[in-house]
């Protein structure tokens, strides 16, 4: 990482380098998830949240799978739980129940943001809920039980 530091500081004088795609994924993308990571490792979760939060939503301008950039939307999410930032961890699970309302780590995700403001019944059902999801099953409509998927 020092070595991309330094390669992003000798660029900042030169404008036609810092317009370079692998000069400004470096700096907006690439260095600030490589020191979130680096940050997790270190258990530094407020820090991790505080890399990763601005690029949330910008992550795919950056390349990579679906399954990569997944994975540093769950470190953000894992460390917003784990410092105790419960108000981030809601949205960004609404965030993600928004695009993948039948996902089990979503709904465990609910279960232990529920479990750490102390409302366990909600734990309870977000559980339940994780479980159905497992199973193929899929809540029909808010508040009502699940429901097999249709045969396609």
């Amino acid at each position: 990482m020092a070595d991309r530091r330094r390669w992003l500081a000798e660029g900042e004088g030169d404008p036609a380098r810092r317009t370079l795609s692998n000069h400004a994924m470096t700096a907006e993308a690439g260095l600030p998830v490589c020191e979130a990571l680096v940050a997790q490792g270190r258990g530094d979760h407020a820090a991790v949240v505080g890399l990763l939060w601005p690029l949330r939503r910008r992550l795919q301008v950056f390349g990579g799978s679906h399954a990569q950039r997944d994975a540093v939307q769950r470190t953000l999410l894992e460390s917003a739980l784990a410092s105790g930032d419960y108000d981030r961890a809601r949205l960004l699970l609404s965030e993600r129940d928004g695009l993948r309302p039948d996902s089990p780590y979503n709904w465990l995700g609910r279960a232990r943001l529920a479990d750490a403001i102390g409302d366990a019944a909600l734990a309870a059902v977000a559980r339940g809920r994780a479980e159905g999801a497992a199973k193929g099953l899929r809540p029909a409509a808010p508040g009502l039980g699940a429901v097999p998927e249709p045969p396609r």
